[in-house]
């Protein structure tokens, strides 16, 4: 693994590592993981041997670099607290030139814009990217004002009137501008306030080096520790998953509470494939259908079914996919969307869509956290629908297990467990009431025992009347949707039931 060190888009050295062992000694290739250690190490590495070749090189002032090196030195013992490391950043800028006070700019790209620390005046955290700090990050050159009172371009933006001279100073990484550092009012030795020089600029431009260097572990040490904590929030909603996985309704409404909490969402939907249309399982745990059914080729979320892509908008309204009629509606207004497919078998089993990221839009991490948790819970969700779907024929396997083994015990009509088996029926069928009626043709008498949940009761009635006269008759099947609109139903079997 061979890697340029460099500094100021300048490589000072190559660091080269060969042949990766692992635990077997065995040699093994070098992964990503591998890459940005040794792109850390290169980082810190080429800052050292720039400073070391112009400590070696300058012949003036030994006394500010030897500051430098303290100052840097301090900056490593906070670089994995991002809020120490700024203040520090601060100070130490400040020793460096021997100057009043300063503040440095954290550049967002995202939202172009600049993060302030120390916090501004009137609590301003945040300023869009404009002015001189603007010019700085885009010019990535510093900027010297010697007379802040007489400098147009500061004209309305500087509230502090005891700033008198101002250098601003770029902080680079990988050819961006990462940060400004704004320093006020360079001091004499009687704490007189003087110009800043050149070589002040110079050997600020050498403390940016650390600084960027500092913000970028500290940056990764963020990342990691979200990282860290995004993988131990989807293991534990894995793991509630798993406590209800025989509950389908229960399993499902915490597979959308955890969808959304993983992913900062203001509300969560799961799309279910059914053939050529998607039903949708809301939070309220019931899954509607009729008004809330959908055909495959509507909206995101029939998109994302259809293709098995990922969909991450960031204006819900500017995509034409967006089906803008449902917030007409319901009055909700969709801003941002992140929508992806669940897969079983290679088939689109599911949509999960998550909603309104609270802090903005929804960013890189925790589209991966969801990926993440919808790649665990998949199988899980599957695997509970087929054991929804197979409960009941577990049941009815049961029921009618028992009451084939009563009719096996009963050797006469005598002996004929009728209440227990009308019981047996009751349950297998899962309806209010049952009748086992047996036919006495000599007597034209139909006997019987009724369950009707643990209530049981014997019934007689005569040949002459009733669908069980009919079936008898003809031996045929009758399924009767509305009993007593149909003449031969016996009303009298009614009688004595709640």
């Amino acid at each position: 693994l061979c890697m340029p060190v460099m500094c100021e888009h300048e490589i000072v050295a190559v660091a080269q590592i060969v042949n990766k062992r692992n635990k077997e000694g065995q040699t093994v290739p070098f992964d990503k993981e591998d890459e940005n250690t040794l792109s850390t190490f290169a980082l810190y590495a080429g800052v050292a041997l720039r400073t070391a070749r112009l400590w070696s090189s300058t012949s003036g002032d030994m006394k500010g670099y030897k500051t430098l090196m303290e100052v840097s030195l301090r900056l490593q013992e906070h670089a994995f607290n991002r809020e120490s490391l700024l203040d520090e950043t601060v100070q130490g800028a400040c020793d460096l030139v021997h100057a009043d006070k300063a503040c440095i700019y954290i550049v967002n790209e995202q939202r172009q814009s600049v993060e302030i620390h120390p916090v501004g005046p009137a609590g301003v955290t945040q300023v869009p990217i404009k002015g001189l700090v603007g010019e700085v990050v885009l010019r990535q050159e510093p900027i010297i004002i010697d007379d802040v009172a007489s400098e147009p371009r500061l004209t309305g933006h500087l509230t502090d009137r005891t700033v008198q001279t101002l250098i601003y100073v770029p902080l680079l990484a990988q050819g961006r501008t990462i940060a400004v550092l704004e320093v006020m009012n360079k001091l004499d030795d009687n704490d007189e306030v003087q110009p800043f020089k050149p070589a002040d600029a110079s050997i600020l431009q050498q403390f940016g080096t650390h600084i960027s260097s500092a913000l970028n572990n500290s940056r990764m040490a963020e990342v990691l520790d979200t990282r860290i904590k995004s993988a131990d929030a989807v293991v534990e909603g894995t793991r509630r998953l798993a406590e209800y996985f025989l509950d389908e309704d229960r399993f499902m409404k915490e597979f959308t509470k955890t969808a959304q909490a993983i992913t900062s969402a203001d509300r969560c939907y799961l799309y279910i494939v059914r053939h050529s249309h998607l039903e949708v399982y809301m939070p309220t745990g019931k899954l509607q259908k009729g008004e809330l059914r959908q055909p495959m080729s509507s909206g995101i979320q029939g998109h994302v079914a259809t293709t098995g892509e990922t969909v991450n908008i960031r204006d819900a309204y500017a995509d034409p996919r967006f089906v803008q009629e449902v917030d007409v509606q319901t009055g909700y207004r969709t801003k941002c969307i992140l929508c992806m497919p669940l897969f079983h078998n290679g088939h689109v089993i599911a949509v999960i869509q998550v909603v309104n990221n609270i802090h903005g839009v929804f960013s890189e991490s925790e589209q991966d956290k969801l990926a993440a948790f919808i790649k665990l819970a998949s199988f899980m969700l599957h695997a509970t629908w087929k054991h929804a779907e197979m409960a009941p024929r577990a049941r009815t396997n049961e029921v009618m297990v028992t009451a084939l083994t009563r009719l096996a015990q009963a050797e006469t009509h005598m002996d004929f467990p009728q209440g227990l088996v009308c019981e047996d029926v009751r349950k297998l069928m899962d309806c209010e009431r049952a009748h086992f009626f047996i036919a006495d043709t000599e007597r034209h008498l139909l006997y019987s025992k009724s369950a009707q949940k643990m209530l049981t009761k014997d019934l007689q009635a005569s040949l002459n009347m009733g669908m069980a006269t009919e079936v008898v008759r003809t031996g045929r099947v009758i399924n009767c949707r509305d009993a007593y609109r149909d003449k031969r139903f016996n009303r009298s079997l009614d009688a004595g039931y709640p």
